[in-house]
């Protein structure tokens, strides 16, 4: 079942003489962040993360930063896995060590790593290390570790996915999507896309297809869209 908590964002970004507000309360099943370069995609992103400076709030299940409540929760206790566009893997490591990196308790979700590995086409890559490999590549690893690392999540989480498939062909980048959703669906984890196009998503063709309304458009301020998809039940496991 897909996570329930709403994520409730009011929050203002400075850059110089722009600003950038973000306001959203929802708690659909898919959000997606939509726009052109430099519209404040990526800004979003390192907000909830809490890598950037802002004013105002962000609450997932409780509050995560607050300003007025003097309220700042550290990145690592957020319960966010993050897919970045540039993957950030880490060099000195084997692809294996990167997938696995700060999971605290591998060994009992053995299976379901196993079937990612084995999903995402990494057997032969395992023992590499980043530079050894192709961009697509670097990118299911990136999603993979992600993946894995919100088995750490016992209360769900979200999963931030910032133009995650730009490096995948069309075919795969169907089936790693399909292997995400399901992932998230599984562990109850909130899956929140930044992509420039609404098909970057991967299987968004056909979850659009599935019912007369899967999605609603609920706001554009500043070039951004908020699109927010609630799939119907029996369409949960993708």
């Amino acid at each position: 079942m897909a996570n329930q908590s709403a994520l409730q964002t009011d929050f203002v970004v400075n850059y110089g003489d722009r600003k950038f507000v973000y306001k959203i309360n929802s708690s659909s099943d898919i959000i997606v962040i939509l726009g052109p370069s430099g519209y404040g995609k990526s800004t979003f992103i390192d907000s909830i993360l809490g890598v950037k400076k802002v004013s105002g709030f962000i609450k997932f299940g409780h509050i995560w930063f607050s300003s007025q409540e003097h309220v700042n929760v550290p990145t690592e206790r957020r319960s966010i896995g993050w897919v970045p566009q540039s993957h950030l893997l880490f060099p000195h490591l084997t692809i294996e060590e990167n997938l696995y990196f700060g999971v605290k308790d591998k060994d009992s979700f053995s299976d379901v790593i196993a079937e990612l590995v084995a999903s995402f086409q990494l057997e032969a890559i395992l023992k590499k290390r980043p530079q050894n490999i192709s961009g697509g590549e670097a990118q299911r690893v990136a999603i993979g570790r992600a993946l894995i690392s919100t088995l750490d999540f016992p209360d769900g989480g979200i999963l931030l996915l910032d133009e995650p498939y730009a490096s995948l062909d069309a075919q795969l980048c169907a089936k790693i999507s399909r292997f995400v959703f399901k992932w998230c669906s599984k562990f109850d984890i909130k899956p929140i896309f930044s992509v420039h196009e609404i098909d970057r998503i991967g299987v968004w063709k056909e979850l659009k297809n599935t019912s007369i309304s899967p999605y609603s458009l609920e706001k554009t301020q500043g070039g951004i869209q908020t699109v927010l998809v609630t799939l119907p039940s029996q369409e949960k496991n993708v």
